[in-house]
C-alpha cells in the first residue's frame, strides 16, 4: 500500500471501511431495483412517487429483509437533497398502520402510524442536510440526515377481496409531492431508465459481487449526499488513509495493490 499506510493497517482500514459501507451501498441498490422503471407498477415506481403494492408480498419478494405477511407495502423514495417532501397520510380510520422513514443508512428517523402518531390525516415535510425555511401551516418537519430518504409503509389487511378493496382505496390517498408542489396540481416528470441495471438478481447478491474498487467508489459517491454522523469521526479519519474521503471521489491510488 501507499501514503504511508501499510499492508497489514490497509487491509484492516479497508475491511472496516466495507461493513460501515455496506448499508449505504446495500440501500442504495434497493432503492435502483425499486425506482428503475418508467411508470410504477405491481412493485416499483420512478424516485418521488407511491409503490402501492395491492397484495401481500410473494415468498420471493426480498423488497425488505423479511416481508411481513399480513400487510400491504405502501412506500416511496424521494431525493430530498435539493428540496423537501412532503409526505400526506389519509384519516385511516381503524385501521393499523405503520410508515417508518429511514435514511440513507437505513436508520428509522421517524414512524407515523396508528400506534404513534394517531388515526388522523397527517403531512410531513421530509428535509434534508442543511434545510433551513418555513413550512406551511399543519406540516411537521421530519429531519433527515441524508438525501435518500425512504419511506417503507405498511398498511394491514385480513387478504380477503373485500378487505383488499378497502386499503386500495387508503393507499390511493396516500401522496408525496415537493414542497413547491405542495397545495398545487402536480404531475411528475418523467423518469429516467437505466437499462443496464441488474432488475432480477437478489440486492445481495448484486452488493457482495461488487469489486473492492466499485464498492468503495460507491460508497464515496454515496457519501456526497449521505454524510457520516459525528460519531463517524474515528472511521472517517481512518477511512481518508485509504482515499475515502466524504464529499469526494474514491482515490484507489491511496490503497494501492494489498
Amino acid at each position: 500500500a501507499r501514503a504511508g499506510v501499510g499492508p497489514i493497517e490497509a487491509v484492516k482500514i479497508a475491511t472496516e471501511a466495507y461493513i460501515y459501507g455496506y448499508p449505504r451501498v446495500t440501500f442504495d441498490t434497493a432503492r435502483k431495483q425499486q425506482t428503475n422503471v418508467a411508470v410504477p407498477d405491481a412493485e416499483h415506481a420512478p424516485m418521488g412517487q407511491m409503490i402501492r403494492m395491492r397484495s401481500y408480498p410473494a415468498v420471493d419478494n426480498h423488497c425488505c429483509a423479511a416481508p411481513n405477511a399480513d400487510t400491504l407495502y405502501t412506500e416511496a423514495w424521494l431525493d430530498v437533497s435539493k428540496e423537501p417532501w412532503v409526505f400526506s397520510i389519509p384519516d385511516m380510520g381503524n385501521r393499523y398502520y405503520i410508515m417508518p422513514i429511514l435514511d440513507g443508512w437505513s436508520e428509522v428517523i421517524f414512524a407515523a402510524g396508528s400506534g404513534t402518531t394517531g388515526s388522523k390525516p397527517q403531512a410531513y415535510a421530509i428535509t434534508g442536510p442543511g434545510w433551513k425555511a418555513t413550512l406551511p401551516a399543519g406540516v411537521k418537519q421530519v429531519k433527515s440526515p441524508t438525501g435518500m430518504v425512504w419511506i417503507l409503509g405498511r398498511i394491514y389487511s385480513n387478504g380477503t377481496p373485500d378487505d383488499y378493496k378497502a386499503v386500495h382505496a387508503l393507499q390511493d390517498q396516500y401522496s408525496i409531492v415537493p414542497l413547491s408542489a405542495w397545495g398545487k396540481p402536480y404531475s411528475p416528470p418523467a423518469a429516467a431508465v437505466d437499462p443496464a441495471f441488474d432488475m432480477k438478481t437478489a440486492v445481495r447478491k448484486q452488493v457482495n459481487a461488487l469489486d473492492i474498487d466499485a464498492y468503495f467508489t460507491r460508497l464515496a459517491e454515496l457519501m456526497k449526499t449521505s454524510p457520516p454522523t459525528a460519531q463517524d469521526s474515528p472511521m472517517v479519519a481512518n477511512m481518508a488513509k485509504i482515499g475515502l474521503v466524504p464529499g469526494k471521489d474514491y482515490d484507489s491510488s491511496k490503497l494501492g495493490v494489498i
